[in-house]
């Protein structure tokens, strides 16, 4: 299953050494009803991104407080896609072992 959205680069509150994006809550939705009883550690999803021409595989996080999940990004990734908070990057994203 593939998802391919828009989001915003956000620096986690209180450590901001990490940044993360948020996906769309409609895909959120479809994402927690195909990995229903599936998913890994913390309600975690394995995923692999791109993003630009960098690819990578990481895991998406629920999130209730947005009702979405929420993803992780790398300084690496950052740095490659020159990626700044406040800025939207376009992401592809397809679920791993599903």
């Amino acid at each position: 299953m593939n998802f391919d959205f828009e989001a915003e680069i956000m620096r986690w509150p209180g450590n901001t050494a990490f940044f993360y994006c948020l996906l769309p809550v409609d895909a959120a939705r479809e994402i927690t009803e195909i990995t229903q009883g599936l998913r890994r550690g913390f309600g975690s999803v394995r995923v692999d991104v791109r993003c630009g021409a960098t690819q990578w595989r990481t895991s998406v996080f629920m999130d209730k407080k947005s009702d979405s999940y929420l993803m992780l990004l790398k300084k690496e990734v950052r740095k490659a896609e020159s990626l700044l908070e406040g800025a939207v990057a376009h992401f592809e994203i397809e679920l791993v072992d599903f």
